[in-house]
């Protein structure tokens, strides 16, 4: 068995000698997967470094990375994306919204800098050290082939319970009771929920998609496969039709150009279902689409209904700047997963609208880069268009669960993230043990 913060504690090491010792692209890639992947998870009590948030797998990659980035990438240290500037933003009212709440200073100062640290500096992160498009590429072609592997985890834990995390760090990151189905069990691993498994792996499925669409040397049917497999164990069925509506708009989009619209979809369908969650009777058509496909699945829908319902009135008692904490706001004995009401409830609207506009900025980046590319190269990109609908798509999914995990976010971000050329940064081939060519495949377009 590992110690939790003795494992936590050596990845700041590993993560700043990678930084010190490989090319930057490289050295973020498995520096943030390697966490993601195998850190212990919702770690309560742990050791904390004096001024810094609590340890976690998403800290620490901060923690060893930013020192050596400062060291030996200095020269990539530049504002890269204005845009960004909403991430600031967000931290900013996360921390107002403490003290307005009747919270000390102290509080509103270290609420920011979690968001910095684990959010803010990762996004800047990837930004240096992913400078051109081949960096990202090769960074999502890593994930995919690290999900081959991780598969095998995944099918273990389907059929004998999520015991991993427990063996290896000693804990259980969730409620184990929520992992039963039937007979089987959602996968954990080293995640801090089975959902984060399935999101992640429907995300996965549509990327190993595009990449055998572009005929990508490595990738084939049966690879693609195991990631397919991968899915369908998480026993979740969100994901699993989150891929097969990003898979059915894919295919759409081989056809037609993306209009700017439909970008504004997934914020048009949060916003109506807000309008109408104070009655969750307005969603009774939807619940009986999942009676008839899954009772059980229609029931937890319910639930994640009825808090909503519940909540409404405690996030109008506090519209703009939320009640300063979770813990403030929420109903004893409610539980929710909603990435939404999470925000507005504990921190309010214009946090919440900062963190959305943003997202709105990636996908609006890329759906014109994407129709560049179909007008100027009479050519599909794949690649982009899997990440599009997969951030599209997390979007809309933030009403009922947290659909934007950060690995999500920071893959799509990592290949839409206003990668534009900087002056002196050519965007080479990458090199190494998972090299990437040219992504696009001249299909005909619609």
């Amino acid at each position: 068995m590992i110690s939790p913060d003795h494992a936590l504690l050596a990845w700041i090491v590993v993560s700043f000698a990678m930084t010190a010792v490989l090319p930057g692209y490289k050295a973020f890639t498995w520096a943030f997967l390697g966490a993601m992947f195998f850190l212990p998870s919702n770690l309560e009590e742990s050791f904390q470094i004096p001024g810094l948030p609590i340890l976690a797998k998403d800290a620490v990659v901060t923690y060893g990375m930013l020192p050596a980035t400062i060291l030996f990438h200095w020269q990539h240290l530049r504002p890269r994306n204005w845009r960004d500037l909403l991430l600031i933003a967000m931290a900013g009212f996360a921390a107002y919204t403490s003290v307005v709440n009747g919270l000390s200073l102290y509080d509103g100062a270290s609420t920011a800098l979690s968001y910095m640290v684990q959010m803010v500096l990762i996004i800047y992160l990837m930004r240096v050290h992913l400078r051109t498009r081949d960096h990202a590429k090769y960074f999502l072609k890593s994930l995919f082939q690290l999900s081959i592997c991780y598969t095998a985890f995944l099918v273990w834990e389907w059929r004998m319970s999520p015991q991993l995390h427990t063996e290896v760090y000693g804990y259980f990151p969730h409620s184990f009771l929520q992992m039963a189905r039937g007979n089987f069990y959602r996968p954990v691993v080293f995640f801090g929920h089975g959902l984060e498994v399935a999101y992640l792996y429907a995300a996965v499925v549509l990327i190993g998609y595009a990449f055998l669409r572009n005929r990508e040397p490595g990738i084939t049917p049966v690879t693609v496969g195991f990631t397919v497999i991968g899915l369908l164990s998480t026993m979740s069925l969100g994901p699993i039709l989150f891929a097969l509506f990003g898979w059915t708009l894919m295919k759409i989009h081989e056809r037609r150009a993306v209009g700017p619209v439909v970008t504004l979809v997934p914020f048009g369908v949060l916003l109506v279902c807000l309008h109408c969650c104070g009655d969750r009777s307005n969603f009774s058509f939807i619940l009986e689409f999942f009676r008839k496909i899954s009772p059980d699945r229609a029931e937890s829908l319910d639930y994640r209904l009825y808090a909503f319902e519940l909540y409404i009135t405690n996030i109008m008692n506090h519209p703009l700047f939320g009640h300063g904490t979770w813990s403030r706001g929420r109903i004893e004995g409610v539980a929710t997963d909603s990435s939404l009401l999470i925000y507005l409830l504990a921190y309010g609207s214009a946090f919440t609208l900062c963190l959305y506009a943003w997202y709105h900025c990636q996908l609006t980046f890329l759906r014109r880069k994407l129709n560049d590319i179909r007008k100027k190269e009479k050519g599909i990109d794949h690649i982009g268009s899997a990440l599009y609908w997969v951030f599209w798509l997390a979007v809309i999914y933030n009403f009922i669960v947290e659909g934007t995990v950060l690995i999500l976010v920071v893959m799509c971000s990592a290949y839409v993230g206003d990668l534009r050329p900087v002056p002196g940064e050519a965007e080479a081939p990458c090199s190494g043990s998972s090299p990437v060519p040219e992504m696009l495949q001249n299909d005909a377009a619609g």
